[in-house]
């Protein structure tokens, strides 16, 4: 399936394709957001999970920074005038049935395949972003992309060289913008050597400009960035928007009384009018 995707447009985020990714990286995490607080948030979208508006607020933060610092990429129109969503990001998806056992003749399995989520920058409101954020995921768990591509790319394996398939993958991942992560922690507080530990975070390292990694602990969620020192970006200029994209999602979906309807007239007949982040001062 990667063979016969385009690659991403330039933007600030991804990474040209003549450079190699350095093995430094600049480092930021972002501030907790309560995890409660994002379930209030999830019961206002029928059928909506954690997942969606996770990814929503990434989304929000993403084109947040992009147009602080007015890349041309949030502008770019489609032939129907609208806004496109050209930057994408590659995340794992477990294949691996939970009811079995992780260990496997005392080694860990692993089943997952890539899939790549694209960005929705064409919303007017985080109701509208919640909402094409949630269509594309449900449309990817339907998708008879994740097993063809597993089992495909397994048969290929077993074909080809490792060190082929290896520059294959890395030449495929390249085509997308960042890699993305989602890693549900313990929720209740664990300890170390009889202490605390208050937060926690990891950071995944790939050939691409940009990571963005979600994981959640003791009720609270955080964002990591890392990104590579070639695409001459901050990346806590990126994190500065997950507090504010979360605490402006919030205020809006609690205007409405009930359920968000998917629907934007049947929304605004609820009297609830939310601004739109393009036209606030």
């Amino acid at each position: 399936f990667g063979t016969v995707q385009k690659h991403d447009p330039p933007n600030s985020l991804k990474m040209k394709g003549s450079l190699k990714a350095k093995p430094n990286k600049l480092l930021a995490i972002a501030d907790q957001i309560p995890l409660d607080k994002v379930k209030e948030i999830k019961v206002k979208f029928e059928g909506a999970t954690i997942n969606d508006i996770l990814l929503a607020i990434m989304t929000m933060s993403v084109r947040s920074y992009l147009e602080e610092i007015e890349d041309p990429i949030v502008k770019k129109k489609t032939m129907f005038g609208r806004k496109a969503s050209p930057i994408r990001g590659n995340f794992p998806v477990s294949l691996r049935d939970t009811k079995k056992p992780i260990l496997r003749n005392k080694n860990p399995t692993n089943y997952w395949t890539p899939l790549s989520f694209r960005f929705p920058f064409d919303w007017e409101t985080g109701a509208d972003c919640v909402w094409k954020v949630k269509t594309q995921i449900d449309e990817l768990k339907v998708s008879p992309q994740l097993p063809v591509q597993y089992y495909s790319a397994g048969f290929m394996m077993r074909l080809i060289p490792r060190w082929i398939y290896v520059s294959l993958l890395i030449r495929l991942n390249k085509k997308v913008t960042a890699m993305l992560s989602n890693v549900p922690g313990p929720q209740t507080k664990v300890h170390l050597a009889g202490s605390g530990i208050e937060d926690l975070m990891f950071f995944l390292f790939s050939p691409l400009g940009i990571y963005l990694g979600l994981i959640s602990y003791n009720g609270k969620v955080s964002m990591g960035i890392n990104m590579d020192p070639q695409l001459n970006q901050d990346p806590n200029e990126i994190a500065k928007y997950w507090k504010l994209s979360f605490e402006k999602l919030y205020e809006e979906t609690m205007k409405y009384p009930g359920m968000i309807a998917k629907n934007k007239d049947e929304r605004n007949a609820t009297g609830v009018v939310a601004t739109s982040p393009d036209t606030e001062q």
